[in-house]
């Protein structure tokens, strides 16, 4: 069953999720596979849990370039995140009572302290190989102090830091034009954000806006895309 789908700008091809891996189909015939580590635990364009109902609000992950010649995709790894287990009273069927005893399903779900999903966005060239975004952070003492020793919460449990590298959150990826992306991030606490601007031809990133709210957060606010 596929996961997700959008059609290319220029209505030529279609990027698509199966089984958490991207391919793209042109309507010519061929397909070409871009992703191939996609699994119960690894997202590759559409989100998670986590990623989908706080972040983006949507299942797909996947962004075009108006020429329809480059893919920026979401990749997600919540293999560090923990299980929590969510009982279900309610019957599928809607013709049946409430049930007794509970169904229960698992979901990855990080709680304060614990690890969230690891994301990172990729660049796909058509025809090419997908290339991971990357760039030189600056640190700081607070994000060197925390990444070192952490933050214990008050019942003891877990590491809550504010930390990025592995903890940051992507929150939007638009593209600017054929050759840029700007990939929108803040840090796990979500008080400090940072503009990040990709040059897909060089395939370099640089932090264009760096930013912190002390007084408060940097709210996630989607723009819509037709599907």
């Amino acid at each position: 069953m596929i996961d997700y789908a959008i059609w290319s700008p220029s209505a030529a091809k279609i990027a698509y999720v199966l089984n958490h891996d991207v391919y793209i189909r042109d309507m010519y015939g061929s397909t070409e596979r871009v992703t191939s580590d996609g699994g119960a635990e690894v997202f590759n364009g559409v989100a998670d849990w986590v990623f989908e109902e706080e972040v983006f609000t949507s299942a797909g992950c996947i962004w075009w370039s108006p020429s329809s010649d480059h893919l920026a995709y979401i990749h997600i790894n919540e293999s560090l995140v923990p299980v929590y287990s969510i009982p279900y009273y309610i019957p599928d069927s809607t013709h049946e009572g409430p049930l007794a005893y509970p169904e229960f399903v698992d979901i990855k779900y990080p709680k304060p302290g614990y690890p969230n999903p690891v994301v990172d966005v990729y660049v796909h060239p058509l025809g090419g190989k997908p290339w991971k975004v990357v760039y030189t952070e600056p640190l700081e003492k607070r994000d060197l102090l925390d990444d070192l020793f952490g933050f214990v919460g008050r019942d003891g449990a877990g590491q809550e830091t504010d930390g990025w590298g592995d903890k940051k959150l992507v929150t939007n990826v638009e593209w600017m034009g054929d050759r840029m992306v700007m990939v929108s991030e803040t840090n796990r606490v979500s008080d400090h954000y940072r503009g990040v601007l990709v040059d897909v031809t060089t395939q370099t990133a640089t932090i264009v806006r760096d930013e912190k709210n002390e007084e408060g957060w940097f709210e996630v606010v989607i723009r819509h895309r037709m599907t």
